[in-house]
């Protein structure tokens, strides 16, 4: 029981490692963007562009709910905030909100 035990933390600790390493890894881009194959959405708030800078994204509306977890970005002007006192995993498992950028 107890092998059974350690051999699951251990395995645990290599997918978190795998999953850490993919999330702060760069994107995987094109050598050219093909806009064609981007999807299309009807944006209230405004578009930025995907971390390859190809595909537009909509932005997220003032006041609205956003997560640094979806990468979500918040309209021009605008960032996404969390509570002054705020860690990493607190972040990592809330949303914050579009606040005006000061």
């Amino acid at each position: 029981m107890k092998s059974a035990v350690l051999s699951f933390a251990f395995i645990a600790v290599i997918v978190l490692m795998i999953v850490s390493v993919e999330s702060r890894s760069m994107p995987n881009c094109p050598s050219t963007c093909n806009t064609s194959l981007c999807p299309t959405f009807d944006c209230v708030c405004g578009t930025h562009k995907d971390d390859c800078q190809c595909c537009e994204f909509c932005s997220v509306c003032p006041a609205q709910p956003c997560s640094l977890v979806r990468n979500e970005q918040c309209s021009e002007g605008y960032t996404c905030t969390y509570p002054a006192q705020s860690d990493h995993a607190y972040q990592m498992q809330n949303d914050g909100l579009c606040s005006p950028r000061v």
